[in-house]
C-alpha cells in the first residue's frame, strides 16, 4: 500500500438503518485528478465528508497520509461578514507566514478567481458565485496535497465556472495536488479530471479513465445518467 495515496477499505456509512455509503475498496493516487458523480442521492457529498474527516465511518478505515495537508470545500460553503480580502485572509493567519508573505497569497488567490476587483465588498453582499470564488480562494491561498472540491461552481455562470476550472488547473499544476470533486456535470467532469468514479445508492458502480467512461460506459445505470447529457 503506498503511503503517498489515499485509501478506503471496507468503509461503510449508516445514517440509521440506512447505508448511504459502502465501500469496500478504493485508492485515490498523488496527483490524481478525480471527478464523482451520480445523481442525487447517490452518496458523493457523503464521500468526500469521510474523506475530508468530518464525517467517520460507521466501519472501516479511511487513509490520508499524515503529512498530506487536506482543503475541503463543502457544498454550501460559508462566507462571513467581513471584506472579501478578510474572507480569505483568515485561512492563512495561523500559516506561519510574514505579513508580505500572507498579502501575497491573498491577493493571488482572489486574482487567480477573478475576484481582486471586490476585495473591499463584504461577503455578506456577494452574489452565490462570487461567494462560491470567495470560498475557493481561500482553499487557493493554501498548499494542499489533497483538494475535496463539493460541486464547486454550481452557483457560477459559465465565465465564473471557466475562471475557477483554469483557476483550479494551475493550482493543482503548481503543487501537484490531488483532486477529488463532486459534480452534477460530467461535462465539468470531462474538462478537470483524468479518472472518473460513478456512485450509485452508495456504491461505486464504474471507475476508470475519464475518457473511456464517458465515451463508453458499461454499467446500464452509467450509460442511462450519461445519456442525459451532451458531451
Amino acid at each position: 500500500m503506498s503511503m503517498q495515496s489515499v485509501h478506503i477499505n471496507n468503509a461503510v456509512v449508516r445514517y440509521g438503518e440506512d447505508v448511504v455509503l459502502d465501500i469496500p475498496e478504493l485508492t485515490l493516487e498523488a496527483a490524481g485528478q478525480y471527478a464523482v458523480i451520480g445523481p442525487n442521492g447517490a452518496g458523493k457529498t457523503t464521500l468526500l465528508r469521510i474523506l475530508a474527516g468530518t464525517l467517520e465511518p460507521s466501519e472501516g478505515t479511511v487513509s490520508v497520509p499524515q503529512a498530506w495537508s487536506v482543503g475541503y470545500l463543502p457544498q454550501h460553503p460559508f462566507v462571513f461578514n467581513l471584506s472579501v480580502y478578510r474572507n480569505v485572509d483568515m485561512a492563512v493567519q495561523d500559516a506561519g507566514l510574514s505579513h508580505s508573505e500572507r498579502e501575497k497569497r491573498v491577493n493571488e488567490a482572489l486574482e487567480i478567481v477573478g475576484m481582486s476587483d471586490l476585495i473591499s465588498a463584504r461577503g455578506t453582499e456577494l452574489s452565490g458565485g462570487q461567494a462560491q470564488r470567495v470560498t475557493l480562494a481561500r482553499v487557493f491561498a493554501q498548499h494542499h496535497n489533497l483538494l475535496l472540491l463539493d460541486e464547486p461552481t454550481s452557483a457560477m455562470d459559465i465565465k465564473g465556472t471557466i475562471i475557477v476550472e483554469d483557476a483550479l488547473k494551475r493550482y493543482l499544476d503548481q503543487y501537484q495536488a490531488t483532486l477529488v470533486v463532486c459534480t452534477h456535470a460530467p461535462s465539468q467532469a470531462q474538462r478537470i479530471s483524468n479518472k472518473i468514479i460513478v456512485l450509485e445508492e452508495g456504491r461505486i458502480v464504474e471507475q476508470g479513465p475519464t475518457v473511456d467512461i464517458l465515451q463508453n460506459p458499461q454499467n446500464e445505470m452509467v450509460q442511462e445518467f450519461l445519456s442525459y447529457w451532451r458531451l
